[in-house]
């Protein structure tokens, strides 16, 4: 029997969830674009627990299964790097917030 999930990452056997085929179909194409002319890059913005970590592991998933041997997939975080603290010499040259 299928259950809600309310929060962290969702199994599509035993939660339900709402299949998003068209999306990730429509950001796997922008990503992959045209073999002449290269792809594209996109953004995703949403509130918290809209799906936005869903979306990018179902894009990765799917290139794996499309381009198996084609694509080598990098993830990596940034938020590591809220914790550095820059010189003051060199904080002129950043945007801060």
């Amino acid at each position: 029997m299928r259950r809600f999930h309310p929060h962290g990452l969702i199994d599509k056997d035993i939660h339900f969830s709402v299949p998003r085929t068209d999306i990730v179909h429509q950001y796997l194409d922008q990503l992959i674009g045209h073999p002449e002319k290269g792809g594209n890059y996109f953004t995703v913005w949403a509130p918290q627990q809209t799906g936005k970590t869903w979306l990018t592991r179902q894009i990765v998933q799917e290139i794996d299964h499309r381009y198996p041997d084609q694509y080598e997939i990098l993830s990596f975080s940034l938020g590591v790097l809220r914790s550095i603290s820059i010189p003051e010499k060199y904080r002129s040259a950043c945007i801060m917030r």
